[in-house]
């Protein structure tokens, strides 16, 4: 990836919530589970999932103009 789609990258992520950037992070970065993300925070399975499918939602449409 080169630098300006990773500076992009990183700035449509940090227009998320927080919840959202960790969840993400976690699960993309760290490779853990949902499951492990949902144990971990304490909360359902269902909540991680629907939180990252939303983030992908809402970077999608940010990025599209990049990739």
């Amino acid at each position: 990836m080169d630098k300006l789609m990773r500076d992009a990258l990183y700035a449509a992520l940090g227009t998320l919530p927080e919840k959202q950037q960790i969840r993400m992070y976690r699960h993309y970065i760290l490779g853990m589970s949902k499951y492990e993300i949902a144990r971990a925070e304490g909360v359902s399975e269902k909540n991680v999932r629907q939180a990252i499918e939303r983030g992908i939602h809402t970077l999608s449409g940010l990025l599209k103009n990049y990739f």
